[in-house]
């Protein structure tokens, strides 16, 4: 069987957004088999193991998983670095109109792809 070829940059960007957005349900996944874990923690290494071993089933399986890594570390990264002009930043409330942390983790995921690519 032929290796896969490597998929176009906009759709590895895509999986990347994707993974981002769906690593809050990873964390729920993961959080049901080892409940001791923190959801951030989860879902860390569940992407981190997509990424790992996701090449393997297809290239894009590592690209969600870099993208779950990235959204699930994001809120943890917000925490622990500073705001950058002194305004703090804060995650929106449950009734607000956009998603909770979608910026932020689509952020990261576009730099977790700039690494990947060096």
């Amino acid at each position: 069987m032929p290796p896969e070829p490597e998929p176009q940059p906009l759709v590895t960007v895509a999986a990347i957004v994707a993974g981002a957005g769906a690593a809050g349900a990873v964390q729920g996944l993961v959080k049901g088999v080892a409940p001791t874990l923190t959801p951030e923690i989860a879902g860390a290494v569940a992407g981190g193991l997509l990424y790992y071993f996701g090449d393997r089933v297809h290239p894009l399986v590592k690209a969600f998983g870099v993208g779950v890594l990235a959204g699930s570390l994001a809120p943890l990264i917000q925490k622990v670095i500073p705001a950058v002009g002194g305004a703090a930043v804060t995650q929106p409330t449950a009734t607000a109109t956009t998603p909770t942390g979608f910026s932020s983790s689509a952020d990261l995921a576009a730099r977790a792809y700039v690494l990947t690519k060096r």
